[in-house]
Formats: structure tokens, sequence, C-alpha cells
């Protein structure tokens, strides 16, 4: 969290893949394997309390997957990225 707070007031295409690995690195982790969308589900029947952004995190990895994977424009912005690892981190956390 503290790489993307950092980050919250860049919002250059670095600053945006920068955030954006690091939620996706926190998911790994958190998973402890290579989460993809098709993994939500998974996440969602061990992390229950995840199921309450269940479409905001859907939505995160729709969006990051076209980002990462098609080199198209992210449609979500560095702030909204922090903002949105924040409330996972509270989530998480209880």
């Amino acid at each position: 969290f503290r790489l993307l707070r950092s980050l919250r007031n860049d919002e250059s295409q670095m600053a945006t893949f920068r955030a954006v690995k690091a939620i996706r690195n926190a998911f790994d982790v958190t998973m402890q394997s290579s989460m993809s969308t098709e993994q939500l589900p998974k996440l969602f029947a061990k992390y229950q309390a995840f199921a309450a952004s269940e479409n905001e995190i859907r939505h995160f990895f729709h969006a990051s997957d076209v980002f990462l994977f098609s080199s198209q424009p992210l449609n979500m912005s560095v702030s909204e990225l922090v903002r949105f690892a924040k409330k996972l981190m509270q989530l998480e956390q209880g």
C-alpha cells in the first residue's frame, strides 16, 4: 500500500502500470498462486470478506487484463487504484 500511496499524484502510464502490478501481486500473494479472472470464484469462496466488493474486483481484473495484455489504456486512474487498494486492505483486515 505504501508503494501505491507514493504513486497517488502520478497519473503517468508507468505509475498506472506499477499500481496495477502491485494490486495484482497482492492478489497473487493472498491466493498463493498467479491470479486470473477465471480464479475469482475461488478467491470469493476462500475469502468471503472480498465478496462485498465482488463487482469492483471483477471490474479491476477485466480492466487490468485489457491494460496489461492488449496495451489499451486503463479506465481507472492511479488515485482510483489507490482507493481500491485501500478498500481491499480494509476488507482483508476485517
